[in-house]
This record gives structure tokens, C-alpha cells and sequence, in this order.
């Protein structure tokens, strides 16, 4: 137990210095002005540059985010939840407490992420809408948890460093889709196989960067919908399934 905490809070160490390096980068290196760059794609920019451009906005620091979050589902089927059967704790409740708390958690993280590029950007995020980047977090915190649902989801039936690496592929295919298709407006196809695609703009910090986005919100219900159709098979599974 000593050790895991140890371990994520190395993982938090390195996270926190990914997010600090990726926004200095962005904005000294690279020229960005947007303090919301990290839930923004490059669809405009076609080929391996607007790839590589969109996957350093967007998906630099998911991987060590999903580290946090590693293993949850895995603890859910060992020796932890054991004990906390045996203190007389349904397995519902296990559920809820992991679920909450992990949504909670993500929250917090994404949090200090915000505030660290405000702080960056101060000069921009002076200058956006509220309700700009209010949606455009909420969009982003939305589909970072549809992710680590994802990843809970496969524990239950691989080891889990393979559903690491199956939770990260489709979130990278989130983000390389739309370039790949050079799709600069929403793309409905791409959404329903790949909805953490709905976290990410395509148009804040461009012309329209103080304007609220046309974003649907059947889009963000169809999100939650369908994470909360996951956390509900994942739920019944795991009632059915053996402790080791």
C-alpha cells in the first residue's frame, strides 16, 4: 500500500511538470495564445503536422492522467475489495465509492491543469467568455472520465496494463480522426464511435476564439449517456463476477 501511494505520488510529480512543460511550450515555442489550447485540435492543418501538433495540444499529458487512475477497476477484483466485503460493505457500494472518487479526483486534476494555463495565459483567459471556457472545460473533464470509464471497463476482462494501452489508442484515434478527415466542423460519424472526440474544439482560439462554439447539447447528453450506460454493464459484471 506504502508503494502504490508512493507510485502516484511520483505519477502526480510527473504529471504536474508535463502539464507546466507542455503550456510553457505552447506558449514560448510554439506561439499559442489560446489558454484552452489543451482541448483544441488542429483539423485546418492537414497531414503529419497538424497530427503531431493536435496530439501535443491535446493528448501530451492523457497519459499520465490515466496512471492516476490505473488499476482502479483492478482493485475492485483483488485483495481490497475483499476487505471491504468483509467489513460488510455491498459491492454497489464499492462501485459508487470507486466511481465518485474517481470523477472526483479527475476533477481536481483538471482544475489545477486550468489554473496553470491561466496562469500561463493570463493575458488571453483575461480576455474569454465565461461561458466560452466553462463549456469548453466541462466538454474536456467529460471526456477524460469517458475515457478512464473505458479503461475500468476492459480491467474487468484483460490485465490492465493492456487496457492502459487500448484506453490511450482511442483516445489518440479521437484525437487523429478529424485531421485525418480533415474535419473542421463536427463530425457526427466520428462522435458516435469515438466520443471522447466531443471533448475537443475545433474552433476556440481561432477567429471566433471569445464566441461561444456551436456545440450541441444532444452531443454532450449522448456522452454521458452512453458513460452511464457503461458504468451500468460494468456494475452488473462486476456483481456477477468472482473475488480473487
Amino acid at each position: 500500500m506504502l508503494c502504490n501511494n508512493l507510485n502516484k505520488q511520483g505519477t502526480y510529480v510527473v504529471l504536474l511538470c508535463a502539464v507546466l512543460f507542455q503550456a510553457l511550450a505552447g506558449k514560448y515555442l510554439i506561439g499559442y495564445e489560446s489558454p484552452l489550447m489543451f482541448c483544441e485540435l488542429e483539423p485546418h492543418i492537414s497531414g503529419a503536422s497538424g497530427i503531431v501538433l493536435s496530439l501535443m495540444k491535446v493528448y501530451f499529458v492523457v497519459p499520465f492522467i490515466l496512471l492516476i487512475f490505473w488499476g482502479g477497476a483492478g482493485n475492485l477484483i483483488s485483495g481490497y475489495a475483499v476487505l471491504e466485503i468483509v467489513r460488510n460493505k455491498s459491492r454497489y457500494h464499492i462501485i459508487v465509492n470507486a466511481f465518485s472518487g474517481a470523477a472526483a479526483q479527475l476533477a481536481m486534476i483538471v482544475t489545477a491543469e486550468v489554473l496553470i494555463f491561466f496562469l500561463i495565459f493570463h493575458q488571453a483567459a483575461g480576455e474569454l467568455k465565461t461561458e466560452v471556457w466553462l463549456q469548453e472545460i466541462f466538454r474536456y473533464y467529460l471526456g477524460l472520465l469517458f475515457v478512464t470509464i473505458i479503461m475500468y471497463f476492459l480491467e474487468l476482462f484483460t490485465d490492465m496494463t493492456v487496457s492502459f494501452i487500448i484506453a490511450n489508442l482511442y483516445f489518440i484515434l479521437s484525437v487523429v480522426l478529424p485531421v485525418l478527415l480533415n474535419s473542421n466542423g463536427k463530425n457526427r460519424f466520428i462522435g458516435l464511435l469515438f466520443p471522447a472526440y466531443y471533448a475537443f474544439s475545433n474552433d476556440v482560439g481561432k477567429s471566433n476564439f471569445y464566441a461561444v462554439s456551436d456545440f450541441p447539447m444532444s452531443d454532450i447528453l449522448y456522452v454521458i449517456g452512453l458513460a452511464f450506460l457503461i458504468s451500468i454493464v460494468f456494475c452488473r459484471i462486476y456483481i456477477r463476477s468472482d473475488i480473487i
